[in-house]
C-alpha cells in the first residue's frame, strides 16, 4: 500500500501507522508517495468481526501548514485499486454502504480464504460506540475505545443498504470493498479478478445530482443507494425506482456505453462498475485492458475548483481522468495549466452539462502529480487500466462539513475561507449545535475574546439541517504576514439543541486558513519607438485574477495582464489584479519612448557573440518596417519585415566579404525612410 499526498501550498506532516511514524514535505502542486509496509497495511481474515487495535493510519499536517489532500493506492501481483481519502472534518455520524455481487475469486491457497466483502470501521475519537444494522435487520454492535482502533466485517453476502451509524455522535470513517471479485455480463471469465476499496462518504454529503461519464472506450453499469424513503431515482430526466432508506437500485439493461445524467428528489449514495476483461470492450471483436472495478461517485452538489492527484503506471499503462462539470465552465478547465487535448462534449439530454475523457499513457505523461484547475466546479475520476488489473478513484470533492470558518472581506464584501492580507476582516463559524459559550484564541493574543449566550443566525443547510453561524464580536480582524494561519474556537455547546446529547463536553474546532495576495509579474520598463507598438510581457499569476490598467489610452485591451501599448510619449502607466477574495494590487509599468532610431553603421559577424548581427534596437516595434540591404551593384541581399529576424552577414548560406553595404529602412508607419550605408568588419 502507499499513500499519494498532495497541496496547493507547500506543506509538512506526519504519518503515523500504529507505534511508527514518517515525517513527509510535499511541494505545491506536487505529490509525495508514503510507502506503508504490508504487515502494517494488511489485515488477516482471521480478525474478522472482532476490535483491531491501533490499526488506523493516522495523517497529520504541522501547525501552520497548508492543507494537503490524500490518495491511497493498494497493489499485489495482478491486483490494484485506489481511492480518496477523506479528511477528518468530512468524516460523519451515518453511513450506507453500498457494493455488488460477483464472482469471489477462488480459494487457490492451502488454508486460504476465498474472496469477501468487508466493511471496515476506523474510529477518529475516543469511546465511539458503533451500530451496523444489515438489510435483513440483522443488527451488530461495537465500541472502537481509542481514536485509530479499527473493526471488520466480512461476509459472503454484499453490504449495499448496510446502515452504519455512531450512538454517541462520534464521527469515524468507513471504508468497503472486496477482497478479490469479478463482475461478468456475457462471459464466464473466472480469471479476472480485482479487490475493490472505497471510502465512505458520509449520508450529509450525498447528492442530489451525478453524471455518469463511462470508462474510455469499456462498457461498466451503476448502482444507486438511498438514505431516505420514497427517493425517486431519475436517469436523464425520467424516473426510473422509487426507493426506500437502505433499497438499492441498479440498471436492468446492461453493460451501458453511453453518459447518463442521475438526478434523485433525496441525497443517494452513486458507484460506477467495471466489468472483467473479457466484457469491458464494447466491441466483442476487440480485447480491451481492465479488471473489475468499483468508484463511488462525488456529486455535482460537492464538485471542485482545484486538485492534485497522482497517475500510477506500475501494471496499468493506460490512464484516464473523466471531467463532468457545467458546459459553461469548460474553457476555463487546465491540466497543470494548459488546455488539455481532447473534445468536450454536451451531456445527450442536458447541454447545460458537458464531460471530457482524457487519455495519458507513461510516455505522454513524465510525471506522476496532474493539478487540474477550472473557475467553475467540475467533478473528476481518474483510472487506470491494465492487462487484468485496474484501479479508479474520484479525483477530489469538496463534502459538506458540519463546522466551518467564513472569513468576510469587510471592504470588498467577499466571503471566502481564506482571505487577503492587510484587509479587514470579519470572523464567522457555522457550528452545528447552540452554543452557550464561545471562546476565540487567535495567533495575537491580544485577539482572544469570550462570549457568553452568543447571538446565533439559525438556518437550514440544502440537506435540511439546523445550523448555527456565530460572529467574532470583539472587531475587525487583519492579517499583515502572507501564508497559512490558524483560529481555535472552543464552543460549549447546548445540550439542549446538541445533535448529540450524551456528549455534554466542550468542543475545541481549529481552522487553517491562507492569506494572499495576487501574484503576477510585469516588467518594470517597456521601451518602444515613437509611434511604434509593444507587448508588455505581463505573467498571470494564480487563482482567478482580473486585470484594470490605467491609464486605458494606447493600451489594447486594459483587462488583461499582457496589453499591447501603442505610444508617442514616455507614459507611466498602472496595472491593478483583483482576486475572487477582495485582494487587489498595483505595479507600476513605464512605457519609455525613444524619438530615434540608433542605426548602427557597422557589426562584426565573426562569431565571438559580441557585435555579430546588425542591432537595430527597437525596430522590431514598428512591426510593419521594411529592412533592405543592397550590395555596390544594387543586389537585394538582405529584406525583412518588422526585423524580427537581425541581419547577420550571411546570404544564401554564405558568409559576404568585408566591405560597405547600403541600407534603407522604411517604417510604413507615416515616419521618414532612413538610408545610409553598412560595414562589415571581420
Amino acid at each position: 500500500m502507499s499513500i499519494y499526498i498532495t497541496a496547493q501550498n507547500n506543506s509538512s506532516g506526519k504519518v503515523t501507522i500504529g507505534d511508527s511514524s514518517v515525517d513527509f514535505s510535499v511541494l505545491a502542486n506536487k505529490i509525495v508517495e508514503i510507502p506503508i509496509p504490508y504487515d502494517k497495511a494488511h489485515i488477516s481474515p482471521n480478525l474478522s468481526n472482532t476490535l483491531i487495535k491501533n490499526k488506523g493510519i493516522h495523517i497529520v499536517v504541522d501547525p501552520g501548514q497548508a492543507k494537503v489532500a490524500v490518495f491511497a493506492f493498494i497493489s499485489a501481483s495482478a491486483r490494484s485499486e485506489a481511492y480518496i481519502v477523506l479528511p477528518k472534518e468530512a468524516m460523519g455520524q451515518e453511513y450506507y454502504a453500498i457494493g455488488h455481487e460477483g464472482k469471489p475469486v477462488p480459494n487457490f491457497e492451502e488454508n486460504g480464504t476465498p474472496g469477501q466483502h468487508y466493511l471496515i470501521v476506523t474510529a477518529v475519537e475516543p469511546n465511539t460506540r458503533i451500530v451496523i444494522t444489515k438489510p435483513d435487520k440483522s443488527v451488530v454492535t461495537t465500541l472502537l475505545p481509542d481514536a485509530g482502533d479499527v473493526y471488520q466485517l466480512t461476509s459472503d453476502q454484499e453490504f449495499s443498504g448496510t446502515k452504519v451509524q455512531s450512538t454517541n455522535c462520534s464521527t469515524f470513517a468507513v471504508y468497503t470493498g472486496h477482497s478479490g471479485i469479478a463482475f461478468n455480463h456475457a462471459t464466464q471469465d473466472l480469471t479476472s479478478f480485482d479487490p475493490l476499496v472505497q471510502q465512505l462518504f458520509p449520508t450529509e454529503s450525498w447528492g442530489r445530482t451525478y453524471g455518469l461519464i463511462p470508462f474510455s472506450n469499456r462498457n461498466y453499469f451503476y448502482k444507486v443507494v438511498a438514505a431516505e424513503d420514497n427517493t425517486e431515482i431519475r436517469i436523464n430526466g425520467q424516473v426510473q425506482a422509487v426507493l426506500n432508506a437502505g433499497g438499492s437500485y441498479i440498471p436492468a439493461n446492461l453493460p451501458l456505453t453511453q453518459p447518463l445524467l442521475l438526478s434523485a428528489n433525496n441525497p443517494v449514495c452513486v458507484a460506477q462498475f467495471a466489468y472483467v476483461q473479457a466484457d469491458l470492450s464494447p466491441d466483442p471483436g476487440v480485447v480491451t485492458f481492465g479488471d473489475p472495478d468499483m468508484v463511488v461517485l462525488n456529486p455535482e452538489e460537492y464538485n471542485i475548483k482545484r486538485i492534485t492527484l497522482f497517475a500510477s503506471f506500475d501494471r496499468t499503462p493506460e490512464y484516464f481522468l473523466n471531467i463532468f462539470m457545467k458546459t459553461s465552465g469548460t474553457a476555463s478547465f487546465k491540466i497543470n495549466g494548459a488546455t488539455p487535448s481532447g473534445v468536450w462534449k454536451k451531456m445527450p439530454t442536458d447541454p447545460s452539462y458537458s464531460y471530457i475523457q482524457i487519455e495519458f499513457n507513461q510516455y505522454t505523461l513524465n510525471q506522476r502529480s496532474l493539478t487540474l484547475t477550472a473557475d467553475e466546479g467540475f467533478n473528476a475520476m481518474a483510472y487506470g487500466f491494465g492487462e487484468f488489473e485496474s484501479y479508479a478513484y474520484s479525483a477530489g470533492t469538496n463534502l459538506a462539513i458540519k463546522n466551518y470558518l467564513r472569513l468576510t472581506n469587510v471592504n470588498a464584501n467577499v466571503t471566502d475561507v481564506n482571505a487577503c492580507i492587510n484587509e479587514p476582516l470579519s470572523v464567522k463559524v457555522v457550528l452545528p449545535a447552540k452554543a452557550n459559550k464561545l471562546t476565540w484564541s487567535f495567533e495575537d493574543q491580544s485577539l482572544n475574546f469570550t462570549e457568553v449566550s452568543p447571538p446565533a443566525r439559525i438556518f437550514k443547510n440544502e440537506d435540511g439541517a439546523t445550523q448555527f453561524e456565530y460572529t467574532y464580536n470583539n472587531g475587525v480582524v487583519r492579517y499583515n504576514r502572507l501564508g497559512i494561519h490558524q483560529i481555535t474556537l472552543t464552543a460549549d455547546l447546548d445540550p439542549g439543541t446538541n445533535p448529540c446529547p450524551e456528549d455534554s463536553r466542550l468542543k475545541v474546532y481549529t481552522y487553517n486558513f491562507e492569506i494572499s495576495e495576487p501574484n503576477f509579474t510585469v516588467p518594470d520598463t517597456v521601451e518602444v519607438l515613437a509611434g511604434g507598438t509593444a507587448k508588455i510581457n505581463g505573467l498571470p499569476g494564480t487563482g482567478n485574477l482580473t486585470y484594470r490598467w490605467s491609464p486605458s489610452f494606447g493600451i489594447s485591451d486594459p483587462n488583461i495582464v499582457n496589453p499591447i501599448v501603442t505610444a508617442e510619449q514616455s507614459t507611466m502607466y498602472t496595472v491593478t489584479a483583483y482576486s475572487d477574495l477582495g485582494c487587489s494590487i498595483a505595479k507600476p509599468v513605464f512605457v519609455k519612448v525613444v524619438d530615434k532610431l540608433q542605426v548602427p553603421n557597422t557589426f562584426s559577424p565573426n562569431g565571438d557573440n559580441v557585435n555579430d548581427v546588425w542591432n537595430l534596437k527597437l525596430l522590431d516595434t514598428y512591426e510593419n518596417a521594411l529592412v533592405e540591404i543592397f550590395n555596390r551593384y544594387g543586389q537585394v541581399i538582405y529584406r525583412n519585415v518588422g526585423y524580427k529576424i537581425p541581419f547577420d552577414g550571411y546570404f544564401q548560406g554564405q558568409p559576404l566579404p568585408v566591405g560597405t553595404y547600403y541600407y534603407v529602412i522604411s517604417p510604413r508607419n507615416g515616419k521618414k525612410n532612413l538610408t545610409g550605408s553598412l560595414t562589415i568588419i571581420r
